[in-house]
């Protein structure tokens, strides 16, 4: 059995979280926050994970600090800041320590003249000019808050220093701070004093704008956070400051920033990794960053002549001290496939995770293919796993024009393999082999099945542990004899790329597939209520009648 018709594969792009409209405009707190227009071509890469495709370890004890994972960002949390209350924390810190006149963290270093305290030489230069009119006097200058927002500028540490990593954006793109002695005290002095000031932080009673700096509450963490994005009240992006991590949250999570908390030093900066391309963030590549938490240290290697200057960011090679490896080349090779010996044994269906999809009522769904529909079987995905499935597709896509170079290959019965339609690389399952050269593949991440060529097909690479994110619908109670009108009419309200909106979606645990309800009314087979504009279809509610779609959790054709 093969798909009737040849359809291209729909394609699904998200928009951007910051657009240059947003710095543009006038009194723009982006354009103030982020002068270097950093966030102008940041991507969110864990949408898999919000909707909880993959299982995440929550938390680790490690000696007398939690570790955890969200999104990428590992965060230590030690006991003694969890239990002991703000105003016993300020006086024993008091005891050891004096407030930095620039950057007002705790330090226990000071000048031998004036006894003026300074964290370290970024700080004692900002103070420069105002220490040296006070010194010779026997007493420390008096400084205004002027000069924090001076101060909150941190540059990147110099070639040859060591450095933490405290969060991943993209394959690529991760943010470091610096792993000296002083720094590391002082960037824990930071996330101190903004947990134990943020407890006491008012909440937002309106929406924020983007580019203000406010206070993020988190199950786990009381975090500074720039607003990116307020587009969604219940889908806000912010950018944890200190660590470098976008996250999506709604406006209960989220309070007012001092000016001093605010204008603390930053000290997480975005760094580019030289020569690591930007790939779909696969569940190995995931596994491999969440391991890089704060117990690795790396030595930072660049030359400012290899600074980004597009997007931003300084183009690095990360070594880690301990055993001097390089962290690119550990990167480049997980997420760089390599074409297997035809003569290797393939991998079944099974070698990948299957992503359930969500039951509940109202739930919408993308249509990725209907070419089955007289059979009555659709394929669907949910929207944010549609735009997952169109950036793996870009893997998939370099991977059969640039690596594969076995000019054919015929995988065996119900072997995974990549194989081309409609000009495209995409990521299939042999059905059957016959003896024309064109064995029948379905695509996986769409549905339909169509001959290919066996000099368009090439053997599937290890490396792509892509989750399947697209479910077959069996359509229930059609009937045996449908006219090509009632064909037709479904075709257009099931169409290619259409989002439709699901009445209810039940699992059935016996059966081991889902039931899908679309409220419908008058005549069977015509939905009424339904209007299509700009690829959307928006279903109408009506109890009088119902349609029923089971959504099989495996691959439907293979039992064929």
């Amino acid at each position: 059995m093969i798909s009737a018709s040849k359809h291209k594969h729909p394609e699904f792009t998200k928009a951007p979280i910051v657009v240059r409209s947003d710095y543009t405009r006038k009194g723009s707190q982006l354009a103030d926050n982020d002068g270097n227009y950093r966030y102008l071509s940041v991507k969110y890469e864990f949408m898999l994970e919000r909707h909880g495709a993959y299982v995440l370890e929550q938390s680790i004890e490690k000696d007398q600090a939690v570790l955890y994972f969200r999104s990428g960002r590992s965060i230590i949390r030690p006991k003694i800041q969890l239990e002991a209350k703000p105003a016993q924390v300020e006086s024993q810190l008091e005891k050891l320590a004096k407030k930095c006149l620039s950057c007002k963290c705790y330090t226990d270093i000071s000048c031998k003249f004036c006894q003026m305290p300074f964290c370290n030489t970024i700080c004692f230069d900002a103070l420069a000019v105002a220490h040296k009119e006070r010194c010779g006097k026997g007493s420390p200058p008096e400084i205004d808050d002027a000069i924090i927002s001076e101060f909150s500028k941190i540059q990147l540490p110099p070639s040859g220093s060591n450095v933490k990593i405290s969060a991943f954006e993209q394959t690529n793109v991760l943010y470091v701070r610096s792993a000296e002695i002083g720094d590391e005290i002082s960037y824990y002095k930071v996330l101190s004093d903004v947990m134990l000031h943020g407890k006491q932080a008012s909440k937002l009673t309106k929406m924020p704008q983007c580019g203000e700096i406010v206070i993020y509450k988190s199950s786990v963490q009381i975090v500074r956070a720039m607003v990116l994005n307020v587009d969604n009240p219940q889908a806000i992006y912010v950018v944890c400051v200190d660590y470098g991590n976008v996250e999506i949250t709604t406006l209960d999570t989220l309070y007012e920033c001092t000016a001093y908390l605010a204008g603390l030093p930053r000290y997480a900066l975005p760094v580019l990794l030289r020569a690591v391309p930007r790939r779909f963030m696969s569940p190995n590549i995931r596994s491999m960053l969440y391991e890089l938490d704060h117990t690795y240290t790396f030595v930072l290697k660049y030359s400012k002549r290899d600074f980004d200057f597009d997007k931003g960011m300084q183009r690095v090679v990360l070594i880690e001290s301990e055993l001097n490896r390089s962290l690119n080349r550990l990167i480049n090779i997980i997420i760089n496939p390599v074409e297997p010996s035809i003569s290797e044994i393939g991998y079944k269906e099974d070698y990948l995770q299957h992503v359930h999809l969500p039951t509940g009522k109202n739930i919408e769904l993308v249509v990725m293919d209907n070419t089955f529909i007289k059979f009555g079987v659709i394929h669907c995905t949910i929207l944010d796993y549609a735009y997952e499935i169109t950036s793996m597709q870009r893997n998939i896509q370099h991977y059969g024009e640039s690596i594969a170079k076995c000019k054919s290959f015929a995988a065996p019965k119900n072997e995974l393999c990549i194989a081309k339609y409609e000009g495209k690389w995409c990521r299939g399952v042999c059905m059957e082999l016959v003896g024309d050269g064109y064995p029948s593949i379905l695509f996986i991440d769409y549905g339909n099945i169509a001959p290919v060529n066996v000099d368009d097909i090439r053997p599937y690479p290890p490396q792509f542990t892509f989750p399947i994110l697209t479910t077959e619908y069996e359509l229930l109670d059609m009937p045996d004899d449908i006219t090509e009108e009632q064909l037709a009419h479904l075709e257009t309200h099931l169409a290619l790329g259409a989002i439709i909106n699901c009445d209810e979606v039940i699992y059935n645990e016996l059966d081991n597939n889902y039931s899908l309800r679309i409220d419908h009314a008058r005549q069977p087979w015509e939905f009424l209520g339904v209007a299509r504009a700009g690829g959307f279809i928006m279903g109408g509610h009506h109890a009088d009648r119902f349609l029923l779609l089971s959504i099989p959790v495996f691959n439907f054709f293979s039992t064929l």
